[in-house]
């Protein structure tokens, strides 16, 4: 919680009784906080424009034992969607931005589309962006899921889509917001997040969407239980570090993408596979995830190769395959038929018509002999 704003009144000045009521409510919810087993807060209680009470109570970092204080930055999460609605406007003000022009001229919003019919779940189930017109009114005023324009229907990850915005002014969309929102309103402590969520974060939507109610104890001891199987889990392949050998030998640059929480990104530099990679371009650190074109760009940029000069092997997660062939790469799909019934999540392991191979030392043959890997028939 921020801020509470407490009920107007003809007199804007702060008298005793405000004070009073303000500092009773104020233990009420540091109570509350405590029951709750919430860590921190902060709040602020005006009558109209006037500051009563300001006040943090608990730690913003616990391990660190740092208090929060009035002053403390907070995730507001969706509460952030009418910044995004302001700076569109403020660019529709300028004439830089039609709301009714069709999504499908603008770069990467059929790629999204595929990605997210693909994907599918509560938000995208009956998201027709592929056969209905689709505007960026639609999506602004969450009226893009069924027949577009017809209902309402909350989705945030459609909303979210901003490319539009940064596309007409050439302007990345952290800087829309820092020239369009946070200086002129005098925000000089606000910024836009663009790493994605943490696993807490995720958590705490999944118990939201199932109606299950969790508090910070519960969620930091999910977490914890998470850290503790991620350390321990990321094992590579029986072949991988030694084919992962073999190919710098041979010459070969080899970089890693990854979708993956803040967990793995914390953990990463203590894994037995990071000492064998050139780059390593983790979804949770750049603020997108495979199939996006861009994430794959900025793997060839690290390794100063260009992505036509590119070959990209997956085991076919997260549209990983088909994103890399859009980004200008050659792609190979690591079949191992006995894993594909473990994992739900390989779209493209079902559906892949190009090359194939069952390990990554069946690579290293490949590319010792100057062959190239045959086409899987499906």
């Amino acid at each position: 919680m921020r801020s509470l704003v407490a009920p107007s009144s003809e007199n804007p000045s702060p008298h005793s009784g405000d004070r009073e009521g303000a500092t009773r409510l104020a233990a009420r919810l540091d109570f509350l906080r405590t029951a709750s087993r919430i860590p921190g807060l902060a709040i602020v209680i005006l009558r109209d424009t006037t500051v009563i009470l300001a006040r943090g109570f608990g730690y913003a970092d616990l391990e660190r034992a740092v208090p929060v204080t009035p002053e403390t930055p907070f995730n507001i999460a969706s509460v952030t969607k009418p910044i995004s609605a302001v700076v569109a406007l403020r660019l529709v003000e300028r004439g830089l931005l039609d709301l009714d022009r069709p999504l499908t001229t603008y770069e990467g919003f059929e790629d999204f589309c595929a990605d997210v019919r693909g994907e599918g779940g509560i938000f995208f189930r009956d998201y027709e962006c592929d056969r209905y017109p689709m505007t960026l009114r639609h999506m602004l005023s969450m009226t893009a899921n069924g027949v577009t324009g017809t209902r309402f229907f909350y989705n945030p990850p459609s909303y979210s889509w901003a490319r539009p915005m940064a596309q007409i002014s050439g302007t990345a969309f952290s800087e829309l917001t820092a020239n369009e929102v946070f200086e002129p309103a005098g925000m000089t402590h606000s910024a836009r997040e663009t790493g994605e969520v943490t696993l807490g974060e995720n958590l705490r939507l999944i118990c939201d969407h199932l109606g299950h109610i969790a508090n910070s104890a519960q969620i930091q001891s999910a977490v914890a239980v998470r850290r503790q199987f991620t350390r321990a889990s990321p094992v590579p392949r029986d072949d991988a570090l030694q084919a992962l050998s073999d190919l710098r030998a041979m010459g070969f640059s080899i970089g890693l993408i990854s979708d993956c929480c803040d967990v793995v990104s914390q953990l990463w530099e203590t894994t037995s596979l990071a000492p064998h990679l050139d780059a390593a371009i983790l979804s949770f650190r750049v603020g997108m995830r495979k199939p996006e074109r861009r994430i794959y760009t900025l793997a060839s940029e690290a390794l100063s190769v260009e992505s036509s000069r590119c070959l990209y092997v997956g085991d076919g997660g997260s549209h990983e395959l088909t994103g890399a062939v859009r980004a200008g790469m050659e792609a190979i799909l690591l079949l191992v038929e006995a894993e594909i019934d473990l994992d739900p999540y390989r779209p493209d392991a079902r559906t892949w018509t190009g090359p194939a191979i069952g390990s990554l030392t069946e690579l290293v043959h490949i590319l010792r002999a100057g062959r190239r890997p045959t086409s899987r028939c499906t």
